[in-house]
């Protein structure tokens, strides 16, 4: 009898035990589809649509293996990994020769450790790493963006005419060798290097000389082309996040930024 009782004991306490797991198991699932879940509705609440009216593809959501449920006893979440897709999309709705359109961002990859969760209104990431690929594609549209101001600069005299007929972005290419973005003129007739450079967390572009059909290209041509890239690049900085190395591939231009001790609320409002 006192065997039968006992075993009736363990067999309770055993089932228990195992509903207790079961119902961690289960929180910690529910808890970690939630932040998955919220992660993906906020990318999409900040994206729009993408060509033919198409939700863009899901982006991926990568948590610590540190159960989610203990880092919200902790007020700290050790790892969090977010790769969001690429919903550029660029346009030329007067034709290849008219300005472009650009809409949407290129792929990244955001990598957040030791994210503090005391405040949960207003979580702070111990550090965060951001890398990114702006395609020579992007590149273009915005050199033509650049350009078609200098057109509306020079005005409709015979200067702004020449300028628009002959000073003409036609290519963008990455050229790893020489560690230069080439701006091609009037489809070969010259090109423009400019080299991007990473110090003190800013990016900026040092521009090689060019001539066209024996002219060296107006100064403030290459300024605002020089300009303007450092502009667009830091598009991709927001408060506290600084540059940390850029890379020119065949087709792209790498950025990594990095930051240390970013309140995310910050983050989104810059974003």
């Amino acid at each position: 009898m006192k065997r039968s009782t006992s075993s009736i004991v363990w067999t309770v306490l055993l089932v228990i035990v195992l509903l207790l797991i079961g119902g961690v198991v289960a929180g910690e699932f529910i808890a970690r589809n939630a932040v998955t879940n919220q992660v993906k509705q906020q990318f999409y609440a900040q994206q729009p649509a993408i060509a033919g009216g198409e939700q863009a593809p899901e982006p991926t959501v990568e948590l610590s293996n540190t159960p989610l449920l203990w880092s919200l006893v902790t007020k700290e979440l050790p790892h969090l990994a977010i790769t969001t897709p690429e919903t550029l999309a660029i346009t030329y709705p007067d034709g290849e020769d008219g300005l472009p359109q650009i809409a949407g961002l290129p792929a990244s990859q955001v990598t957040i450790d030791d994210l503090d969760l005391h405040n949960m209104n207003d979580p702070v990431a111990g550090h965060i790493t951001v890398t990114t690929a702006v395609p020579d594609s992007m590149l273009l549209a915005q050199a033509k963006q650049e350009m078609e101001a200098q057109y509306r600069q020079a005005g409709d005299g015979l200067a702004g005419k020449l300028l628009r007929k002959v000073v003409r972005v036609t290519d963008v290419d990455g050229n790893p060798q020489t560690e230069t973005l080439d701006i091609v003129f009037t489809d070969g007739a010259a090109t423009l290097g400019l080299r991007p450079v990473v110090a003190q967390g800013q990016l900026t572009f040092v521009a090689d000389k060019a001539r066209l059909l024996g002219f060296d290209i107006p100064a403030q041509i290459t300024d605002a082309l020089t300009e303007t890239m450092a502009q667009q690049a830091a598009g991709f900085s927001v408060d506290g996040l600084r540059f940390q190395a850029v890379d020119v591939t065949d087709d792209a231009m790498q950025l990594t930024l990095e930051g240390s001790n970013i309140p995310l609320r910050s983050i989104n409002a810059e974003l």
